[in-house]
């Protein structure tokens, strides 16, 4: 799965479990994150450290 994918999927998951948990109950949590859903939050969370902006490159955007 390319990364452009692998993020979409995040979203998705992030928007399911966000309609499925309930503040009320914490633990209604606990079932998204299923081994899968947890694999896939490592490869995004990797993908999106390789994504990350340079402190000069950030300096520049804010200099503009």
């Amino acid at each position: 799965m390319g990364k452009g994918a692998a993020i979409a999927r995040f979203l998705e998951d992030t928007q399911t479990l966000l309609q499925m948990v309930s503040l009320d109950d914490p633990q209604s949590i606990r079932p998204h994150f299923e081994r899968s859903v947890r694999v896939k939050l490592q490869s995004v969370g990797s993908d999106l450290i390789e994504l990350l902006c340079s402190t000069d490159r950030m300096a520049d955007d804010m200099a503009l």
